[in-house]
């Protein structure tokens, strides 16, 4: 799926989502005709749902594909509604037990135009991780498709839309830097077989000195994310991140921050640690252990 909030690194950090074949297969689908003409959409996608689920708490996540002729997918936009959510994000209201209930999910605003001879694909699925924590126990969703529709903001092909253009971008003046370690990306996502586990690990490194006025900065970072697809309670987050920041006058600092997220049933769990030296001795050190009720998340 893509991180969360990508920075448009590009191909030096991949945090668009892949293709979305994968995915797709742990979801259900909903496919155009290939068109016969391309189709603009500019705005918010919305679907609306007549679902009902067989547990109290749940959420769905519905993706706007555009399936190309050659079968690879593209993910246009998403949107995620928690179901407990269905009557306002201020409060929780369970779910009934094989009652069908009507909901609205905005996907992000995006510009996108579908060719012709692509198709237009909605996915719909009971979970986003890491997205999107996971519901508290495996969610089945019946879609009852009557009841059920996908909105698009068309737009018409204007005037003038071949004289739309840009002025150059503008850059500010590059720092003079001098480099430790390069800046260094890491993206992996690996199968346990054996424990049935699924990880996502993110690495990001970088060690310099601006060379203007005499600062040498350094961070560290790594994002462990696992989980058992068949439990949901198996979701758990591991994050360390460290920096540095020395000047050549004498000061010199380092913070390590490790924290740490997981999930029973009926609540959150958050450990974290922070420590921070000064001159390369401890000034500060804290540690945390923070339990949250899930109130329908």
């Amino acid at each position: 799926g893509g991180e969360w909030c990508p920075y448009g690194m590009g191909g030096l950090s991949p945090e668009l989502p892949l293709d979305q074949r994968e995915e797709d297969g742990g979801s259900l689908l909903f496919d155009s005709e290939p068109l016969k003409q391309p189709i603009t959409i500019l705005g918010a996608p919305m679907v609306e749902l007549e679902i009902e689920a067989d547990q109290p708490a749940a959420l769905v996540a519905v993706r706007l594909n555009d399936l190309r002729p050659d079968g690879s997918d593209l993910r246009v936009s998403y949107g995620v509604l928690n179901l407990t959510h269905r009557e306002g994000h201020d409060k929780a209201v369970p779910l009934p037990s094989g009652k069908p209930v009507r909901v609205r999910v905005q996907m992000n605003e995006i510009g996108h135009v579908f060719p012709a001879g692509h198709r237009i694909r909605l996915a719909l699925s009971t979970a986003y991780w890491p997205i999107i924590w996971p519901s508290p126990r495996p969610v089945r969703l019946r879609v009852h498709v009557a009841g059920s529709r996908l909105v698009l903001p068309l737009r018409e092909r204007q005037p003038g839309d071949d004289k739309i253009g840009f002025e150059p971008p503008v850059t500010g003046r590059e720092t003079r830097r001098r480099l430790i370690k390069g800046s260094e990306q890491e993206r992996t996502i690996t199968r346990d077989v054996t424990a049935n586990e699924q990880i996502y690990e993110v690495a990001r490194s970088d060690h310099s000195v601006i060379e203007e006025i005499g600062v040498e900065t350094s961070f560290d970072k790594k994002v462990v994310y696992r989980i058992k697809p068949d439990d949901p309670t198996s979701a758990r987050v591991d994050l360390r991140e460290a920096y540095l920041n020395r000047h050549s006058q004498g000061w010199d600092t380092f913070v390590e921050a490790v924290t740490a997220l997981s999930a029973t049933e009926t609540e959150f769990l958050v450990e974290a640690s922070l420590k921070a030296f000064e001159g390369g001795k401890p000034f500060f050190a804290r540690s945390w252990l923070e339990r949250i009720p899930r109130n329908g998340v």
